[in-house]
């Protein structure tokens, strides 16, 4: 394949099971960023997520790849993400979470912009931004970035996690979210505001972020905003997806501390707005396909189906209005900046 001159390849890869309520989205507001690539592994969904991925694929969207487990246990759906021919083939890969967007700063048309601005790096550090709930109880459907737009107000270290753009041609390997065996040694870490770290972690078998000074910590120029919870409804099917959560327990998971820890409703942020109009092209241009709808509203009936089985008591979400849409005329608001 030929490459445009003077234009770094980025290739975005991620694993998802059970995303078909998000998919779509997710799909359509990446391709806007500046990715060639999407890799998408798929992980035993029983909703309608392979069959969505399948046909995102068939039409050019995205690579599918079934994830299988490996004969080498160490070779980690995210090494064979780094090992695949489109990221090999590529100049930069970022694996993020199904439920992390890449929130550019405005100023960027794209992830290149980013990536010149920073300078020379071997990886660039994007820090997680938790958004909470927003007071939404019920998910009635519609857009996540609409919706859930309250989040942290500042970059607190307990709270504070990253995932690296790298160099492919500079490491072999990608375990526990960090770039391992670089190919020159030291190798050239950064924030996004180009601040160089210390390289250190990536010597420590079994760390998973760089250790990061609090004057470090920082969403100034790119992140990537994290819906971990997103109405209460959906973090119930998520959680007892994750831990077997047993029927009697129904009603324990909002006041868990993983829940109070990734709820975060500080303040509203709408910076990823800015955004909007594009991702909502190419979901127009996605949605033309009759298939995709079609197993969009299968993907909501089965949540609705495993909602109406995991509540099976009225009193466990209740009082919360159905609302399509936040509304933003009664939120605070604070523009996206550097956290403080």
């Amino acid at each position: 394949m030929v490459r445009e001159k003077g234009r770094d390849r980025v290739t975005l890869v991620t694993s998802m099971r059970n995303e078909g309520l998000f998919l779509v989205e997710w799909v359509a507001y990446h391709r806007q960023l500046g990715f060639r690539d999407i890799l998408v592994f798929s992980e035993n969904s029983d909703d309608s997520t392979c069959a969505l991925l399948d046909r995102l694929d068939a039409l050019g969207h995205v690579t599918h790849i079934a994830a299988t487990e490996p004969a080498d246990k160490s070779h980690s759906l995210q090494q064979q993400g780094l090992d695949h021919p489109k990221v090999q083939d590529a100049d930069w890969m970022l694996w993020i979470e199904p439920d992390q967007y890449l929130n550019l700063d405005a100023k960027y048309r794209d992830i290149q912009a980013l990536i010149a601005d920073v300078g020379e790096a071997d990886a660039i550090l994007l820090m997680r931004r938790l958004y909470g709930n927003c007071f939404i109880q019920r998910w009635t459907g519609g857009s996540v970035l609409k919706q859930f737009l309250r989040t942290q107000s500042r970059l607190i270290p307990r709270l504070a996690e990253h995932k690296p753009l790298f160099r492919v041609d500079r490491f072999t390997a990608l375990q526990g979210d960090l770039p391992r065996d670089p190919r020159e040694v030291p190798p050239v870490i950064k924030t996004t505001e180009g601040i160089e770290i210390d390289p250190a972690a990536l010597e420590v078998e079994n760390a998973t972020s760089f250790n990061l000074t609090e004057a470090q910590l920082s969403f100034e120029n790119a992140c990537l905003n994290q819906y971990a919870v997103k109405s209460d409804d959906l973090y119930l099917c998520k959680t007892a997806e994750e831990t077997h959560l047993q029927e009697d327990r129904m009603t324990d998971y909002l006041t868990a501390h993983k829940y109070r820890r990734l709820n975060q409703n500080k303040l509203t942020e709408l910076s990823i707005l800015a955004r909007l109009q594009g991702m909502e092209a190419h979901i127009s241009e996605i949605r033309l396909d009759a298939d995709i709808s079609r197993l969009e509203e299968e993907s909501f009936d089965w949540f609705t189906a495993r909602r109406r089985q995991l509540l099976h008591s009225k009193g466990d979400i209740d009082g919360g209005q159905d609302r399509p849409e936040a509304n933003l005329e009664y939120l605070p608001v604070i523009q996206f900046s550097r956290a403080s």
